[in-house]
């Protein structure tokens, strides 16, 4: 677990830990800290703020050094791995977390099961689940009493589930994807299965399809009534992604309906990619659902973006771009959610493209994906999928293996950073999972492999020089990264996390 998002500190109930995790989240993002910002980011007094971090030493040991300076503390980790396992194990006793992860296995139990198995009364259990309702509105679901369980639209829940689980941070409570369900990704990977979906992770893809197999196998199954989303069936490339259902068969003994099929195709389908051009417009052709689409493209260009070097090319990619919103709003528009650190992280990064993306998609976001979407949301993934395309289109092609996990479109955002600022000097690469093994580190040379996924350093990554960002990078990760290619470099420069006008 790198920095814990604010998307699970609001799922947490002990103050004390959650005042812990925000400490160790600033020390995260710059070592030096004084107690003045401490306190202010925590929402507590100095004497607080001294007391937390005389009982985080003792906790953390040998994990992290934790000096005194003049105003405040300055923080060293002494084995990153040791630091993320000790980490994790301060949500061990989380209530919400057990409760979720309770539902997702479809374990439904009164509140007074809960209150009893939880030793907490079933007043607080209520009290907690009205907090966390404010972090399920935005998908269109609602924590129940009695029993205990997540309702509303199945496909949101599932959103949810994917959000709480793969985007967040990994915790003694997250659900890992089961053996037979990565098996399925490799016996998929011979039949060339993800030449058709190059832009879907492997952690993507086993939780994905993970979530969809649990909550079919328990009984919460999908309804899409979206005469648009119906029509995908008559595709042959849905034909063909149906091949997924005899390994599904065979390892789980169950068929999954047409319906189930069609969710798992929409979902992996709409990962779309900024270096393929060609595949990108045959996507266009085959899913823009309205000429709408284009209209709003070409108001973008003219309105926002204006000095495209290439307008036939970038309309293209935005028509993708906007078509996928669409079709992720007919699934549900839970599907275009993006957790708070997401677009918390865009909206102080890149301020002035966010509030012009606003007032585009306040004034445009209806016609391009139906009105579901708040403008807000469109806003955020615009802001990603630009900047990225501006680096990888809009300046020179440049040419160190990254293994990326996440949200989408946070990854190519990675993926284009990369290409700008290290392409030049050093040959950079983007594997899945599925692809880095031994062969391919062999057959490319790979000196250093850099994630964003925790996970990998214990499993895939244990015997590779390779090096660990946080899920959403910041310039300390960057300035590792360079400092790993060349020590000289940060001598002489090093990047800051400033925002960009």
């Amino acid at each position: 677990m790198t920095e814990m998002k604010d998307f699970q500190l609001r799922f947490m109930t002990n103050k004390e830990t959650i005042r812990w995790l925000k400490i160790l989240n600033a020390f995260e993002r710059s070592a030096n800290r004084s107690t003045k910002e401490l306190a202010q980011l925590t929402s507590s007094t100095t004497r607080t703020i001294v007391a937390d971090i005389t009982a985080i030493r003792e906790v953390f040991a040998d994990k992290l050094l934790i000096e005194a300076t003049s105003v405040g503390y300055m923080t060293t980790k002494q084995s990153h791995l040791d630091y993320i396992d000790q980490k994790r194990t301060l949500l061990a006793d989380e209530p919400l977390f057990k409760v979720l992860e309770g539902i997702f296995y479809h374990e439904i139990k009164s509140l007074g099961e809960w209150a009893e198995q939880l030793h907490i009364s079933e007043s607080s259990l209520i009290r907690y689940f009205k907090h966390v309702q404010k972090e399920l509105s935005p998908y269109g679901i609602a924590l129940t009493v009695n029993p205990v369980d997540l309702i509303g639209d199945e496909a949101a829940i599932r959103c949810f589930f994917h959000d709480f689980y793969y985007e967040s941070e990994i915790t003694p409570h997250t659900i890992q994807p089961s053996l037979a369900v990565q098996q399925l990704a490799f016996d998929l990977k011979k039949e060339h299965f993800f030449s058709t979906y190059p832009n879907i992770s492997l952690g993507d893809f086993t939780y994905t399809v993970y979530i969809t197999l649990e909550r079919y196998l328990n009984g919460c199954k999908i309804n899409l009534t979206s005469s648009y989303l119906q029509r995908m069936t008559t595709q042959d490339s849905f034909r063909s992604f149906q091949k997924i259902n005899p390994l599904i068969e065979e390892k789980f003994e169950t068929v999954l309906p047409e319906t189930e099929i069609l969710f798992l195709y929409i979902l992996l389908m709409s990962r779309r990619s900024l270096t393929d051009e060609a595949g990108e417009a045959l996507f266009v052709a085959e899913n823009q659902p309205t000429e709408s689409i284009t209209t709003a493209a070409d108001r973008f260009l003219s309105e926002v973006e204006t000095q495209s070097p290439n307008k036939q090319r970038d309309q293209m990619f935005i028509r993708s771009f906007f078509t996928m919103l669409f079709i992720r709003e007919s699934l549900t528009p839970a599907a275009n959610q993006t957790i708070r650190d997401v677009h918390e992280t865009v909206a102080a990064k890149f301020p002035a493209q966010f509030a012009q993306y606003l007032a585009f998609f306040d004034r445009y976001g209806a016609s391009i994906t139906g009105g579901k979407t708040s403008a807000e949301n469109c806003t955020v993934l615009m802001v990603l999928y630009m900047d990225a395309l501006k680096e990888i289109h809009w300046g020179q092609f440049q040419r160190i293996a990254f293994l990326l996990e996440g949200n989408a479109i946070v990854c190519q955002n990675i993926q284009a950073t990369a290409i700008k600022y290290l392409g030049r000097f050093q040959n950079v690469y983007f594997p899945n999972a599925i692809a880095l093994d031994q062969a391919y580190i062999d057959r490319h040379q790979i000196d250093l492999v850099v994630t964003n996924y925790s996970e990998y350093m214990n499993d895939l990554l244990k015997n590779q020089r390779a090096l660990l960002f946080q899920t959403i990078p910041d310039a300390n990760d960057w300035n590792r990264l360079l400092r790993e290619i060349n020590t000289r470099i940060v001598k002489e420069f090093s990047l800051k996390d400033t925002p960009i006008s």
